[in-house]
C-alpha cells in the first residue's frame, strides 16, 4: 500500500474538520485577526491531502 494515500485521507479529514470549525466559531480570538485562520489552514490542508491522493492514484495507474 502506498503510504501516500492514509497520510492524504488525514490530512483530508482534518482540513474540513478545521475548516469547519473555523466557519462554525465566530467568536473565537483568530477571528479578531481580520480572516479566519483556521479556515484558511483548514483548506490548504485540505488540497494538500487532495494533491497527495491525486499523486498517488496516477502513479498507481502507471
Amino acid at each position: 500500500m502506498d503510504l501516500r494515500i492514509p497520510v492524504a485521507i488525514l490530512f483530508l479529514v482534518l482540513g474540513v474538520l478545521l475548516a469547519g470549525y473555523g466557519l462554525v466559531a465566530h467568536d473565537r480570538p483568530e477571528v479578531d485577526l481580520g480572516f479566519h485562520v483556521n479556515v484558511i489552514w483548514g483548506v490548504v490542508m485540505s488540497v494538500f491531502g487532495l494533491l497527495m491522493l491525486v499523486s498517488a492514484r496516477l502513479t498507481r495507474r502507471k
